[in-house]
């Protein structure tokens, strides 16, 4: 019996090291390259590199090529979408991005759609940014610029409110006036290069608050000192009045301001105002607009004048009593919690239309004005004396009308404007020119003259508005003492607004008994603190 064989086990003992053929060459150290042979590879390798290039080269044209034949291929088969509906697409206008099966287009396919690849029906340039233009911007500071437009041309009227940064460096005026009037549908051609004028003169107009340099304080000793200037220092706190209307609704209201504090944000405030009062989002931006107007228009004239925002004194007496004096209590006047409390008031049809009549008449006598000849826009200088002579030549029936308003209401500011003449620039002498424009009232309103000769119109206003009462009673509260004030003044003058609010005026006393009882009785009916009256 012959025994199994199996795999062949190698003999431990011996060397696994296979044994060295005689014949084997060993392959020793490189021998030095000829300078020939140097050359050779020189020129193998650089052909090669070249071909590399040129292959490279070749296959971004091939891709190029296939891209732009694909191109043509989608905009081919899309031409009857355009002109005859998505019906007449490939598979009802799905168009080529949708999968195939068995080489028909599978129709109701899913399919994701990004950004780049809508339709956009438009004429103006899409916003794009790429990440490093965001994070160049990121990197600046947030500068709001309050722009109002107030367009009317061809009978369409483009009014809307919105901030502006003033350190955007990637969009333009003029880009984003084109996709405002394509989104608004209105011209662009007509209403683009009116918008972005609007947008740069006020951004141009925009004045920052001049940056005060403090040097660091380092002993204990020097912040007692700096708490005790800091308690002493002018306080810049105004008096924000807002009155907004949206829709059929009307918001009245004021408040103050401190301008100098860093931490005040229009926005939210607005935002918190708007939650408690339950308004919607076109008041919150309203509101915060009409807080930055307000505000820019003090920062302005505290620039004028040099102010560098370090808690110094105002020393513009003109100026430093339009803002209000240091806060003594937290607790406010009895008195004056009405006058600071917000009125909503639902107005009706009728009513609406009253306002939109008034603030169309408000705006053609602005452009009426800035249109009058004989007096220069960029000047305020008063008139000659022979101008002069002539403005102080009043109807006999208009001084002693003016005397007896002087009588009655001491503390009341107002002008009586006098339209020159469209020709000559001489005043008119007709008593329809004559015009007289409230001190104590925000800007913008004019009242007539008459009827035959008096002022018993804007005596209505004096007496019965609410919202021109309130204003006296304020300043009367800051001045302490009274200050009748009222001037004649070319019509032509308003296109030159002051620069240096006036203070309010107080009444006696006596007056003010009178006024509170007059509002009391003119005061709309109040629900949960909320007027739902109308003013007068």
């Amino acid at each position: 019996m012959s025994e199994a064989t199996g795999p062949a086990m190698p003999n431990l003992g011996s060397s696994l090291v296979p044994q060295q053929n005689p014949e084997t060459v060993v392959i020793g150290p490189t021998p030095p390259m000829k300078d020939s042979q140097r050359m050779e590879l020189e020129r193998y390798m650089k052909r090669d590199a070249i071909f590399l290039s040129t292959f490279e080269h070749q296959r971004q044209r091939q891709n190029a090529l296939m891209n732009e034949k694909q191109l043509e291929i989608r905009q081919t088969a899309q031409a009857g979408i355009e002109i005859f509906g998505p019906g007449y697409s490939p598979s009802y206008g799905n168009g080529s991005s949708i999968p195939l099966i068995n080489g028909v287009p599978a129709n109701n396919a899913f399919r994701i759609v990004y950004p780049a690849q809508r339709r956009r029906a438009r004429k103006s340039k899409e916003f794009s940014f790429t990440k490093t233009m965001v994070e160049e911007q990121a990197q600046k500071e947030d500068v709001l610029v309050p722009i109002r437009l107030d367009i009317e041309l061809d009978g369409l009227v483009l009014r809307d409110t919105f901030t502006w940064n003033l350190y955007e460096s990637h969009i333009t005026p003029e880009h984003f006036a084109e996709v405002l009037c394509e989104d608004l549908q209105f011209p662009v051609h007509q209403f683009a290069p009116h918008v972005a004028k609007a947008i740069r003169d006020q951004i141009q107009d925009y004045h920052l608050p001049a940056l005060s340099v403090e040097e660091p304080i380092l002993e204990d000793q020097d912040q007692v000192v700096a708490i005790e200037e800091a308690k002493s220092a002018q306080e810049l706190r105004i008096l924000i009045k807002i009155d907004i209307t949206v829709a059929n609704t009307s918001l009245i209201d004021q408040f103050e301001w401190d301008i100098s504090c860093p931490n005040n944000d229009p926005e939210h405030f607005a935002d918190v105002l708007a939650a408690e009062l339950g308004l919607g989002g076109e008041f919150r931006t309203a509101i915060a607009h009409s807080i930055r107007e307000q505000v820019q228009t003090h920062t302005k004239c505290l620039n004028l004048i040099g102010y560098n925002y370090d808690g110094s004194t105002v020393h513009d007496e003109d100026l430093k009593s339009s803002f209000l004096p240091k806060i003594s209590t937290i607790l406010r006047e009895e008195d004056a919690v009405e006058q600071f409390t917000p009125i909503l008031e639902k107005l009706t049809e009728p009513e609406i239309d009253k306002l939109e009549r008034d603030r169309e008449r408000d705006k053609r006598l602005a452009s009426y004005v800035r249109i009058l000849p004989g007096w220069p826009e960029d000047t305020t200088s008063p008139p000659d004396d022979a101008e002069a002579e002539r403005i102080r030549n009043l109807p006999k029936s208009l001084v002693q009308d003016q005397a007896r308003l002087h009588q009655l209401y001491p503390s009341d500011r107002f002008d009586i404007l006098v339209r020159a003449n469209g020709v000559s620039g001489e005043v008119s002498a007709s008593m329809e020119d004559y015009r007289v424009r409230c001190l104590e009232c925000p800007p913008g309103k004019l009242y007539n003259s008459g009827p035959e000769g008096t002022l018993q119109n804007f005596e209505v206003h004096l007496k019965s508005n609410r919202a021109h009462r309130s204003y006296v009673e304020q300043k009367k509260q800051r001045a302490g003492g009274t200050m009748p004030s009222y001037s004649i003044m070319p019509h032509a003058a308003l296109q030159q607004p002051s620069q240096h609010p006036m203070p309010p005026s107080p009444l006696n006393p006596q007056q003010q008994n009178q006024q509170h009882h007059m509002a009391h009785h003119q005061q709309p009916q109040r629900m949960n603190g909320v007027g739902l009256g109308i003013e007068g």
